[in-house]
């Protein structure tokens, strides 16, 4: 009876839409819980507070999302909807992530130099020797 028990538990937490489920609900407890506490001190809002209340609002999408897997006329396009993702969208995220990185860092690099210093390297002698020559 117990080993029955324990074989449920540890498929419980080797499935991850489980922990996906109590990722959002404590997310939401945070958010609520910040948002709680400036009220009731300051009436202000830190950029933290949000960024829990974007996770909580997304995690409990995807949630919401493997719930409807189990709905008979929409999961099958669920179920391909996250196989498409699994199999083609994180590698080219992965490729876009490469991409973004390496094109800002060079741009970065490029602009990264203040403007003075890129003046320092025109020569600006041979422009003084013409414009003297034509005011005499």
């Amino acid at each position: 009876m117990i080993a029955g028990y324990l074989q449920k538990y540890l498929q419980y937490i080797k499935n991850w839409s489980n922990w996906l489920e109590v990722a959002a609900y404590l997310s939401t407890l945070i958010f609520l819980g910040l948002i709680i506490q400036e009220r009731e001190y300051c009436f202000c809002s830190s950029k933290l507070t949000w960024e829990f209340g974007i996770a909580a609002l997304i995690l409990s999408w995807l949630t919401f999302i493997i719930w409807l897997e189990n709905a008979h006329f929409i999961g099958i396009y669920i179920t391909m909807m996250l196989k498409i993702i699994q199999a083609f969208l994180l590698k080219a995220a992965i490729l876009g992530i490469l991409l973004v990185s390496g094109f800002g860092l060079s741009f970065y690099l490029l602009f990264s130099q203040p403007v003075q210093e890129v003046n320092d390297y025109i020569d600006t002698g041979s422009y003084t020797r013409v414009e003297s020559k034509a005011n005499t």
